[in-house]
């Protein structure tokens, strides 16, 4: 049925006009794109280097009857932070600006951000003041990374800048202080949300995934064969898929005082401090539990079809897959590491021993160094080990070969690592930050110095390069020939926190820093090693 309009001559216009209205495809919503843009950078509004954080996210107040801070403060020196120029962390539309938001304790300014994963955040930053020439910027108006939004004021007691990151009240400059943890009501730790969109924005960034300890990996992640990687994560045992995504999480029991996490028979063995043994399935659920006759105290491993263990008692046990005991060694101080080659097994404990010991149980060698020492597995089936001040090669009967003097004199923060071809790496922390490289007879072939490094790194040759990482969020690519550095990468990590990586079949390699999980694509992070 055809329905026909009539409109008076004078009205045509204005139909013609609606007709093409409708015709055109609906506007995309303004906060789909953001009305400032998308974020696409990100930076802190002060510079790091001349201003710290001296009062933390999430820290109780006493002023404030025991509630929590909702964001950071940072300060510079007494002479130079009243007047700072405040920048805005990334682009984006202001929300709020008032040069007395605060009353007696200054200005605030709130910006809202898009970001490209669609969500929207809220940068406050408080206690600031117009001081010539550094005056608020109108609201609603947009601002780059970067830009001048107010200065640094004079607050109750001191002057120094609070930054909060929130999801929530971009026109309500807040109490500053929360009743109960933040993060739980929409607050993030600025610092951390800056640094870890830092590395996002990263172009070899391909996805991440968030976990919940922050002291990161103690143990390394399982790697299975269909790219998911099965973690450890604050009592559970969790599986991310190739894009870092949850497939599953299994809550462990309370009453289990875990001392490993590894790779066993196609399964997975969660060792206790006990003695108890639990075997889960790669695809998630429990298999089964059994009960050894004694505790162990430090992290099993798997040699051959060998299970070894290591007891309070000083006594290293090897179990076949029968579950009967083979062989044990007494007196082996508790390991800091144990690592195997065909035919040798070598045990370093934080105190300085050193024991290696044959597929039987025979003990080939036992020495007691000044301090740690550090192995890894060498050409022959021996040993590279790097005790104070001397490099050595440990053959498979337990011979010691000196190779050259060691760099690695700083304690507690020195690592080793072997290369495919047979030659290892050095490094020495602390204020020498420097990787040192060899060859098989002992000969140094380049050294790199890694300025932002700190502690003890997690070392990884990859193809062409070396992965270098640390918990506090350092990851650096650095040319296996040439000792080139290629690249540099820095997500938030913490002073106890620790850091390991896994390449996986799809060449994203899962780098797991703090509380998670980043792919990064190795080719492009690497590129320049080649």
């Amino acid at each position: 049925m055809l329905i026909a309009f009539h409109f008076p001559r004078r009205c045509w216009p204005l139909v013609i006009l609606l007709l093409l209205l409708l015709a055109q495809p609906a506007p995309t919503p303004a906060h789909a794109q953001g009305p400032c843009g998308t974020v696409d950078a990100i930076d802190y509004p002060l510079d790091p280097a001349q201003f710290s954080i001296v009062y933390r996210f999430g820290m109780p107040s006493t002023r404030f009857d025991g509630r929590y801070h909702a964001g950071e403060d940072w300060f510079g020196t007494r002479t130079a932070t009243y007047g700072a120029p405040v920048r805005a962390i990334a682009r984006g539309r202001v929300t709020y600006a008032a040069p007395f938001g605060w009353g007696r304790d200054k200005g605030v300014v709130i910006i809202e951000h898009t970001f490209p994963d669609g969500t929207l955040w809220y940068s406050l930053y408080g206690h600031m003041e117009e001081v010539e020439p550094y005056t608020f910027p109108a609201v609603y108006t947009c601002v780059e990374r970067g830009e001048i939004i107010g200065a640094i004021g004079r607050p109750r007691p001191a002057p120094h800048l609070h930054l909060e990151i929130r999801n929530f009240w971009p026109d309500s400059p807040g109490p500053g202080y929360w009743a109960t943890d933040p993060t739980l009501s929409g607050w993030r730790r600025p610092s951390k949300f800056i640094e870890n969109w830092q590395a996002w924005f990263n172009p070899a960034h391909r996805w991440h995934g968030d976990l919940t300890d922050e002291s990161g990996p103690q143990w390394p992640d399982i790697l299975r064969e269909d790219g998911a990687l099965v973690v450890y994560d604050d009592g559970r045992l969790k599986a991310l898929n190739p894009t870092g995504q949850v497939l599953w999480r299994y809550i462990l029991s309370e009453d289990l005082n875990v001392v490993g996490v590894l790779p066993y028979q196609g399964d997975i063995l969660v060792a206790d401090y006990d003695g108890v043994m639990q075997r889960w399935s790669m695809e998630g659920g429990f298999i089964e539990a059994w009960q050894l006759p004694h505790a162990v105290n430090s992290t099993p491993i798997t040699w051959g079809d060998l299970l070894i263990v290591h007891t309070p008692d000083d006594e290293l046990i090897a179990y076949g897959p029968d579950r009967t005991e083979r062989w044990r060694v007494p007196d082996v101080p508790r390991p800091v590491t144990m690592q195997v080659t065909a035919r040798l097994l070598g045990v370093a404990s934080v105190r300085g021993a050193v024991t290696f010991v044959g597929i039987d149980g025979t003990v080939a060698s036992r020495a007691m160094l000044r301090e740690r020492g550090d192995l890894a597995p060498a050409p022959g089936d021996g040993f590279y080990l790097r005790s104070r001040y001397s490099l050595w090669y440990v053959m498979p009967d337990g011979t010691w070969r000196w190779l050259a003097d060691s760099p690695a004199t700083t304690r507690g923060t020195a690592a080793l690592h072997s290369l495919p071809d047979g030659r290892f790496v050095v490094y020495s922390g602390r204020s020498e930050r420097t990787l040192y490289a060899y060859d098989m007879a002992g000969r140094q072939q380049w050294a790199v110095t890694l300025p932002d490094f700190q502690g003890r790194p997690f070392i990884l040759p990859i193809g062409d390069a070396l992965l270098l990482a640390d918990g506090y969020g350092h990851t650096a690519a650095v040319g296996a020939e040439s000792g080139a550095l290629c690249n540099q990468m820095h997500v938030w990590g913490n002073r106890g926190a620790a850091a390991r990586a896994v390449p996986g079949p799809d060449g994203v390699l899962r780098l797991h820093i703090a509380d998670q999980v980043i792919g990064l694509d190795w080719t492009i992070f690497a590129a320049g090693c080649r």
